[in-house]
């Protein structure tokens, strides 16, 4: 036993001496990439996007070349050493007792979410007024699943509670996912990849099933069960595949689950969509795989790709999915947040025309944030919904602003 623990500590000095014996050439790389940016980069506006993916690629392969293996050989020391808990500039990873990885949501003011929960009011009022059925779905962050270290406060299944709460008393018609993957999951882990925030590609399908039963149960929305049932649907399996949010800031090993499995569901039947960016001037007609989603997103690429957005393609301000095949479908207005990347393309199949709105402020949304009194008014929806996670970050800017 002795001799094991001994082989343990000269691995792990092995392993920072490796770390360190790379810093100065990683910081040379770092200060010449700062140069790079500042001289090679070209600002190509669009509203309030910046599309910096060439010019950050040719200097990343070029100038940053150490960034993916120190990465991954930290990840692997802090493993090691047993590291829970990682503080970065804009925010905190923590490891749950699975190896999953979350972010902690902090305690929210009563009151703060309480005025949250008036702007849905207000939005619910103003749909209605337009002739518009109304649903709030409420989306859990991944914080509510898994245990984290003792001394790490979590609040945000309290934070949802109370806001749910709040809906409730004032006749708010919501959907609570909770219950949707309590019914469908056995083991919770499932719901969210290990090193990503957001659901599953297979939880989007659940989803977008929970949102057609409420409509269904509050408003009579017909919609055909064989699209929300996961045996007509071709699922391919791309194993080791997908690095996310929180396993690109503190490396792929700092969990031994190390990259997540991805899951590529397209439907088993025929499709006929049209895809739409306004702000982009694009529009593409096709099968479900190459309109609403982007298949060049299923690049391999641990730290510079992002699979997740192979369903949707990102963060836009307006996207609007077509489904050619149903003509005498409704339309819905759609109010998302990153969430929604892998629901809206499922769900976009029960509609006649689902326009997906992004009402975020941030460079990360593409496009120009809509006047949204002035969308309703003009497309007269069927239904608006509002699909967002949580109210951990209430304080973000703009994410409730919805008709300021």
């Amino acid at each position: 036993m002795k001799r094991l623990n001994h082989n343990c500590y000269v691995f792990i000095l092995a392993v920072i001496f490796i770390v360190l014996g790379y810093n100065q050439q990683y910081i040379q790389s770092l200060t010449d990439a700062a140069k790079g940016f500042k001289n090679d980069i070209k600002y190509d506006f669009t509203g309030s996007f910046i599309t910096l993916k060439d010019n950050v690629e040719d200097i990343s392969d070029k100038k940053v070349r150490y960034h993916d293996k120190l990465l991954d050989l930290n990840s692997a020391k802090e493993n090691l050493l047993g590291t829970r808990v990682i503080i970065k500039p804009d925010t905190t990873v923590v490891k749950t007792e699975s190896g999953s990885l979350i972010v902690p949501s902090y305690p929210q003011k009563t009151d703060e979410i309480a005025e949250v929960a008036g702007r849905i009011a207000q939005l619910n009022e103003f749909a209605e007024e337009n002739g518009a059925r109304f649903l709030y779905c409420a989306a859990p962050m991944k914080a509510m699943y898994g245990k984290e270290p003792a001394n790490v406060l979590n609040a945000s299944s309290d934070n949802m509670d109370t806001f749910l709460a709040d809906l409730q008393e004032g006749g708010i018609p919501y959907l609570d996912f909770r219950e949707t993957f309590d019914k469908s999951y056995t083991d919770t882990k499932d719901i969210f990849y290990y090193t990503d925030h957001h659901w599953t590609v297979r939880s989007g399908l659940l989803a977008a099933q929970g949102i057609c039963e409420k409509l269904n149960s509050l408003y009579g929305f017909k919609y055909d069960k064989k699209y929300t049932d996961i045996q007509n649907y071709k699922v391919t399996l791309l194993e080791n595949w997908f690095l996310g949010s929180y396993g690109k800031k503190v490396g792929r090993f700092f969990s031994w689950k190390g990259a997540d499995d991805f899951e590529v569901i397209v439907p088993d039947f025929e499709t006929n969509m049209t895809e739409e960016r306004p702000y982009r001037n694009e529009c593409r007609s096709g099968p479900f795989e190459n309109t609403v989603m982007f298949p060049e997103r299923l690049e391999k690429n641990y730290y510079w790709q992002n699979t997740y957005a192979a369903y949707s393609g990102g963060d836009f301000h307006l996207q609007i999915m077509r489904n050619n095949m149903n003509q005498e479908g409704k339309k819905i207005l759609l109010i998302r947040d990153s969430f929604s990347c892998v629901v809206a393309p499922f769900l976009s199949l029960q509609t006649k025309e689902l326009s997906v709105c992004d009402m975020r402020e941030g460079d990360y949304v593409d496009g120009i944030r809509i006047d949204l009194k002035d969308y309703i008014i003009k497309t007269k929806p069927d239904y608006v919904i509002v699909l967002y996670s949580g109210v951990g970050s209430v304080k973000e800017a703009g994410k409730y602003d919805f008709l300021d």
